[in-house]
């Protein structure tokens, strides 16, 4: 019996080996770093780090990404500042517009969100002195035979296209478009970035 047990965690632990093995960060080729933060990381296994961005003037820029892993990313705007996030986004500090637009080399439309920062969904932990700003998609209520209560997505784009959210086809090209107009009445440090979970 211990031996059967020993076998099974060894097989199961070359199943896990192949699985995250089947990827490499060296593959993508875009614009921007991408980092691999190891399997074992509970949150933002994969961070795509692609620019910092000055607040406090109009930004624009495009970029291109390509060779990305077939996982949940969710693209945003990572921000630090001297005070806790919640005063920041609380108080006014940083008020403006941001606007994402993802799309195929094809043309076809993944993500397309505009809208005033106060709009988007703003991430962050108590105290921390930086966060995340992304953009969920619409979504619907819909009551189960067994009482319970599914989310369904809606208006779900191509490579799960949905708010700020894509799983991207590693074999494709998109450009990323980013434009923010945004002011602040303090010292803050924003950065385009693409992130996705971890194990957690």
């Amino acid at each position: 019996m211990h031996l059967q047990v020993m076998n099974r965690f060894a097989i199961l632990s070359v199943l896990v080996l192949m699985v995250v093995g089947c990827y490499n960060a060296s593959s993508y080729s875009g614009d921007g770093t991408l980092t691999d933060n190891g399997y074992s990381s509970a949150i933002d296994r994969y961070v795509l780090d692609l620019e910092a961005v000055e607040i406090g003037s109009q930004y624009e820029n495009q970029y291109r990404l390509k060779g990305l892993p077939s996982e949940e990313f969710t693209i945003g705007l990572r921000i630090r500042s001297g005070e806790p996030i919640e005063i920041v986004k609380d108080s006014g500090m940083l008020t403006g517009s941001f606007e994402l637009e993802l799309v195929r080399d094809s043309g076809e439309v993944v993500i397309s969100e505009i809208g005033d920062l106060s709009e988007w969904v703003w991430s962050y932990c108590s105290g921390c002195t930086d966060g995340f700003i992304y953009r969920r998609g619409e979504q619907a209520e819909e009551r189960l035979a067994s009482g319970g209560i599914h989310l369904r997505k809606i208006g779900e784009r191509i490579d799960a296209g949905w708010g700020t959210y894509i799983t991207p086809d590693p074999e494709q090209t998109y450009l990323l478009t980013v434009r923010l107009n945004a002011e602040s009445s303090m010292p803050i440090s924003a950065a385009v970035t693409a992130k996705t979970g971890g194990w957690k």
